[in-house]
């Protein structure tokens, strides 16, 4: 079953996890992950004031998944290894404060793996960086030197909802600055990381992943593989809706 959220209504003092769960009473399954999914992040509020990540499809405008922690991107050689993700796009009814602004804190260094023989991630060692940013600002460079930090970029509307997209650069270990992306290592990156407001207002996200090919069309079994790994070893499903305090429900894993 894919979930999509309409414009909801908002139940008085009640978020959007009170609200889906009228949704699903009387549903025996619901969408909680998808196995190769290029989507946006969604951030929105559970019953206990933390955010939660979904997965939203740009193209269709839906919420398509309600939990996500695992988000695919492709730097490709055709795009100057430079993607426009990732994408904070909340759908409606997340119900973040209007002007709270929403990033990432990144809480691992940078991991590789060049795609061959079983998923072996480790911390990258050659100089390879992905600069996170928007417009102009220098924004934050995941390495292999440390956790990053936070990153803000997101602003909540007057609506509550968010729709804004940061930049991801590669560059490799030769690169000689900002213009110069050097010499590509073609494998699978990736860095964990949790979605937080500036203000401190909300819980953080749980942590999720951002997967990262630059490999080409030729990686995207690899690709998947370093999905399947992270999503079973770094940062498993979630084993029950206690965590959207919606309880009693039953979960779906959508099957290839």
């Amino acid at each position: 079953m894919t979930f999509c959220i309409p414009t909801l209504p908002r139940l008085p003092g009640r978020p959007l996890a009170a609200a889906t769960a009228l949704i699903f009473l009387g549903s025996a399954s619901v969408a909680l992950a998808q196995d190769h999914a290029h989507l946006d992040i969604s951030p929105y509020l559970d019953g206990n004031n933390k955010i939660v990540t979904g997965g939203f499809n740009d193209d269709t405008g839906m919420l398509e998944v309600l939990v996500e922690r695992v988000f695919l991107l492709e730097l490709e050689f055709a795009e100057d290894f430079g993607v426009d993700e990732p994408a904070l796009n909340s759908a409606p009814g997340a119900f973040f404060q209007p002007g709270n602004t929403l990033g990432m804190d990144f809480v691992t260094q940078l991991f590789f793996w060049d795609g061959t023989g079983d998923v072996d991630f480790s911390p990258v060692s050659d100089g390879s960086e992905i600069r996170i940013f928007q417009g102009i600002d220098t924004g934050i460079f995941l390495n292999g030197d440390g956790p990053a930090g936070d990153y803000y970029w997101a602003v909540a509307n007057s609506n509550g909802v968010t729709h804004e997209h940061a930049f991801s650069q590669y560059y490799g270990g030769d690169s000689t600055g900002l213009t110069n992306v050097g010499t590509v290592t073609p494998g699978i990156y990736y860095a964990l990381g949790q979605v937080l407001d500036e203000d401190g207002l909300y819980t953080p996200s749980d942590t999720l992943a951002l997967v990262y090919n630059t490999g080409g069309e030729s990686f995207e079994e690899a690709h998947e593989q370093a999905e399947t790994f992270i999503r079973n070893n770094v940062v498993p499903e979630p084993t029950s809706m206690a965590l959207l305090g919606l309880g009693g429900l039953a979960l779906l894993r959508r099957r290839r």
